[in-house]
């Protein structure tokens, strides 16, 4: 007998991006929203948190507005086994440290798992080399 799998939809987010740049350099994080569910997922966010001294921050992909500190990105339509992938970017800051980009989209109702709603990425800032 063949089943067929529970009509769910499971919302995944993932970033990628440089693990260390150097000061004043531009750079770019990806941050992907997949749907590994059976079912589409209709009205998901997703909501970024750009780096704290990310100089000149943008945003390509997807329309983001900022929202109490963090962007939010309407995804109006996610079909089952698709993605979308929002890119951010801008210019690391001055001074040394650590830039950190979080993503997240909220839980929907039914979801398979809610432990890859969110994720977290941190890129090194180290000196700039003059040439």
């Amino acid at each position: 007998m063949v089943r067929n799998p529970p009509a769910i939809s499971d919302v995944a987010v993932s970033i990628s991006g440089p693990v260390s740049i150097r000061t004043g350099e531009s750079t770019a994080w990806s941050i992907a929203i997949r749907n590994r569910g059976t079912v589409d997922a209709s009205g998901t966010n997703l909501m970024i948190s750009p780096p704290g001294g990310l100089v000149a921050p943008g945003f390509a992909g997807a329309t983001c507005t900022p929202s109490g500190g963090q962007h939010q990105c309407a995804i109006s339509a996610l079909p089952a086994g698709a993605n979308v992938t929002v890119t951010l970017t801008g210019n690391a800051p001055s001074s040394l440290g650590s830039l950190t980009v979080a993503a997240s989209t909220p839980v929907m109702s039914g979801e398979l798992s809610s432990s890859n709603n969110s994720q977290s990425f941190i890129t090194s800032v180290r000196p700039h080399i003059p040439s």
